[in-house]
């Protein structure tokens, strides 16, 4: 029997999440280190808050911010991009392709609402809703 699940994952402990401007400018080698730190965070919080194993999922992907300034809507692609590859490492998705994520929506970022919020500078916050096979 399939069904429809929802996870909320947030990373509040690597910064700001990268942006492709950021990324743009940084050498290949740093990239590619900074990728796998927010492959690692999708790895451990699906892990952590027992996200199961998917056919497939939507996700909504947005940044938050303790102050300014704010980067455009998608700019935090290559921070979500190493996200999604730990999220595949878990189980959660069997690969990364059209075939399983269904859409990713990118919201526009925002300042805190409370410090109680998250417990960095930033965060990055990513909605799973995913259909369980």
């Amino acid at each position: 029997m399939s069904g429809t699940n929802q996870f909320v994952l947030v990373c509040d402990w690597l910064g700001r999440p990268t942006t492709a401007n950021k990324a743009h400018n940084m050498h290949h080698h740093a990239v590619s280190h900074d990728r796998r730190q927010w492959r690692e965070a999708g790895l451990q919080l699906a892990l952590v808050n027992k996200v199961p194993a998917m056919a497939g999922a939507s996700f909504d992907v947005q940044a938050i911010y303790r102050r300014g300034p704010m980067p455009d809507t998608d700019a935090v692609a290559p921070a979500f991009k190493g996200f999604l590859d730990g999220l595949v490492d878990a189980g959660v998705l069997p690969g990364d392709t059209g075939a399983f994520v269904r859409s990713v929506r990118y919201l526009a970022p925002r300042k805190l609402a409370s410090d109680r919020e998250i417990a960095g500078v930033a965060a990055l916050v990513v909605t799973i809703t995913g259909e369980t096979a």
